[in-house]
């Protein structure tokens, strides 16, 4: 990635005075200008990127949490440049696909403060890598320097709308590269492995994005802006308060999340599917959670996982009163022991 700044020199003529003396020439001052040319298949501005040492990291800053978001968008825990299924969240690395050190140098640095923390937070241009990738292998190369092994169509289609989504430039042996591969692409779609059809995991999270205990605020926080949310409260018999958090998953249109609580506290989280999805899809998902959680046990109109000592799982078939759904509830035993391997979200194999 040749970084450059083109210099010209203006030569400023003066006019002579009203005597037969004329001024003395001040002499040549110095002009900016970058040469821009349009590719012809790309349709982005052809310019040599540059290097003006105004470049940090800290400008584009993203929450940690913004890897929920990602997970959902592209629908599981997995690597589109290796199609590599993670079984936890500490495998990954949040991964700006253009890269913000090859944004800066194609014209973010002439942006402002706002720009540029938009641009670190854009889930256009999120995916998640493995660190030995992402670290060491892509880093801030662009496309003729490095490309990944699968999904090249999807990865020069979404290089190519975030350069022109954000107005920045491809120097030449980028433009080619991408180009190369651009012409010959019939679809610019995501290739998502076979791993994410099922129940992705992650070793820090008791359902989803939180722990059993974490308060309602604490919870909502975690969920994605793409699910509607609605709150319900009731009081128990026992007189302690349960409150009630509810997220429509407008992504897949499958399941609608639900968190309980009791006294501010997360207890369970459950999955209620949709009305169209037939009680035939019952055996396909009691099939992937034998898998995830191992043998399972009949209970009186449902089947259950002792997943562990924290965690059980519970699977319930619908009836004329309420839908299929899976319910995780905490256990009260107090024990840590062994609960790590936990849900972070369900998606539902076959659909």
């Amino acid at each position: 990635m040749a970084r450059v700044t083109i210099s010209i020199l203006c030569v400023v003529i003066l006019a002579c005075s009203g005597d037969s003396n004329p001024i003395a020439n001040p002499g040549s001052i110095p002009v900016e200008r970058t040469v821009h040319t349009i590719h012809p298949v790309l349709g982005v501005r052809i310019a040599a990127e540059v290097d003006d040492g105004s470049y940090d990291r800290r400008d584009y800053d993203y929450p940690s949490s913004i890897e929920a978001d990602i997970v959902n968008l592209q629908g599981g825990l997995f690597s589109p440049y290796s199609l590599s299924c993670f079984d936890s969240a500490s495998e990954t690395d949040i991964e700006h696909i253009v890269a913000t050190a090859e944004a800066h140098a194609s014209g973010m640095y002439a942006k402002t403060e706002e720009d540029r923390s938009a641009y670190a937070k854009d889930l256009d241009n999120l995916t998640l890598a493995a660190p030995s990738v992402n670290r060491n292998q892509k880093s801030d190369k662009d496309p003729a320097e490095w490309m990944p092994e699968n999904n090249r169509c999807w990865y020069v289609g979404k290089w190519v709308e975030i350069k022109k989504k954000y107005n920045l430039t491809m120097d030449q042996a980028e433009a080619d590269s991408v180009a190369a591969v651009y012409q010959d692409c019939d679809t610019f779609d995501l290739i998502v492995p076979v791993c994410a059809a099922g129940l992705a995991e992650s070793e820090y999270y008791d359902f989803r994005w939180s722990r059993w205990g974490d308060s309602k605020e604490d919870v909502h926080s975690t969920e994605p802006d793409t699910l509607t949310y609605s709150q319900v409260d009731s009081t128990r018999e026992s007189g302690s308060v349960t409150g009630v958090l509810q997220f429509s998953d407008e992504l897949s249109d499958t399941v609608t999340v639900s968190y309980s609580f009791t006294d501010d506290a997360l207890s369970s989280g459950s999955y209620a599917f949709k009305a169209d999805v037939p009680s035939s899809r019952l055996d396909t998902i009691k099939t992937v959670l034998d898998e995830r959680y191992g043998a399972s046990e009949e209970s009186e109109g449902h089947t259950v996982w002792r997943r562990n000592e924290r965690t059980w799982v519970r699977l319930y078939a619908a009836t004329e009163e309420d839908p299929m759904r899976i319910v995780y509830e905490k256990r009260s035993t107090g024990s840590n022991s062994g609960y790590d391997n936990l849900p972070l979200r369900v998606i539902v194999p076959g659909k």
